[in-house]
């Protein structure tokens, strides 16, 4: 959906406060989430790793109220390589606080119930969205 301006920042330890695109892995990672002229209140945050695999943060079993911004803080414990970080912020309540994930990865458990949940969500309410990617390196440089 149009009209409004969402943005997504990461930063880790020693790019405090700078945004960047590559982090070591095995880091504390902050992904600030800000956002103008939304109507919309309620967030998913999913990551898409490079083996396709569905993770996702946001909700945590409960409700997130999005204002106009908010951060999250993980760790990156991915194999190094590229991940999608997809931010969809809905304009109603969505169905997506039950969705199962693994609670010792966080990963989508996958499940044809859930995968058509997250599918009709996405389809019948609307929302402001997002992708980012972000590159995990032994060492914090990609080329």
């Amino acid at each position: 959906k149009k009209g409004a301006s969402l943005d997504v920042k990461v930063s880790y330890a020693n790019l405090k406060g700078t945004d960047t695109d590559c982090v070591p892995t095995n880091t504390d990672m902050d992904m600030t989430i800000t956002a103008s002229n939304l109507r919309a209140k309620k967030i998913a945050l999913f990551t898409l790793n490079q083996e396709g695999k569905l993770f996702m943060i946001e909700p945590n079993g409960v409700y997130s109220d999005f204002k106009n911004g908010m951060s999250i803080r993980g760790r990156t414990t991915s194999d190094i390589g590229t991940d999608f970080v997809k931010v969809m912020i809905f304009e109603k309540e969505n169905g997506l606080a039950n969705i199962k994930v693994n609670e010792r990865t966080g990963e989508v458990i996958e499940d044809s119930k859930q995968i058509e949940t997250i599918l009709r969500e996405s389809k019948n309410n609307p929302f402001y969205g997002v992708v980012r990617r972000v590159i995990t390196s032994k060492n914090g440089e990609c080329r």
